[in-house]
């Protein structure tokens, strides 16, 4: 597993890192309704893109697993 941090987001990347949020939240949030889920994931990609310092971990492939981001 390779981590890195992530100069810009491209709009493929922003994809993976939604799909990836939203697997996330499936996962643990359930106390959250589908339409919770679905409101919230339209704020996501804005919310990626202004992350300051954002990291992603790729498996050997470079396919992208998880991300971390802080202010």
């Amino acid at each position: 597993m390779h981590i890195q941090e992530i100069a810009s987001c491209t709009p493929n990347l922003s994809d993976e890192l939604l799909d990836i949020w939203e697997r996330s939240v499936r996962a643990t949030h359930h106390f959250l309704a589908e339409s919770d889920i679905v409101r919230i994931r339209a704020y996501i990609p804005k919310a990626i893109q202004t992350v300051e310092h954002l990291a992603a971990a790729e498996d050997s492939d470079g396919k992208t697993l998880a991300l971390i981001g802080a202010p």
